[in-house]
This record gives C-alpha cells, sequence and structure tokens, in this order.
C-alpha cells in the first residue's frame, strides 16, 4: 500500500514538472491538423483554376512529416550535448 502511494505522488510530480511539453505537444498536433484539414484549398492556392493534386499534396505533406522528424532527431542530440535555450533561441 505504501508503495502505491510513493508511486502515485511521483506521478503527479512529474506530471506537474513536464506540463509544458503536453502543451507544446497539443499546439503541434493543431498545426498539424491544420494544415492536413486545409489540403484542397493549398492546392487550389498553389494550382489555381485546375482539380486538386492529390499525389503533388501528398509529397508536400511526406516532405513536411519525415523533416519535422529528422529534424527532432537532430536536435535532440544537440540540445542534449549543448545549451537548450542557445539552440531554440537560433532555430
Amino acid at each position: 500500500m505504501k508503495l502505491e502511494v510513493e508511486l502515485n505522488e511521483s506521478h503527479q510530480s512529474y506530471n506537474k514538472l513536464i506540463w509544458p511539453v503536453y502543451l507544446l505537444n497539443g499546439f503541434n498536433s493543431i498545426a498539424f491538423a491544420g494544415i492536413i484539414i486545409l489540403m484542397v484549398p493549398l492546392s487550389s492556392l498553389i494550382w489555381p483554376g485546375e482539380d486538386y493534386h492529390a499525389l503533388e499534396m501528398g509529397i508536400l505533406m511526406t516532405t513536411l512529416l519525415w523533416t519535422s522528424s529528422l529534424s527532432g532527431l537532430f536536435l535532440g542530440r544537440l540540445i542534449d550535448k549543448y545549451s537548450r535555450v542557445k539552440i531554440l533561441l537560433i532555430n
């Protein structure tokens, strides 16, 4: 019983510590969802007067997601190695 109480308290303090990460993840999800929802209007802005270009928009979205994933790995390594504030301010 005592172990369960200690684990519960440690989880609560951990969640209080990293709540900004939850907030940033939510904003990131909203941004990507907005881009996905606006695929058809974006296609009509890029190619006015033509039909929806699904293949090209898919390539753009795939490039966006792959670039975000790879930069996350690269910047995560840099942030662990050097000053987080300086690296985030540079970006």
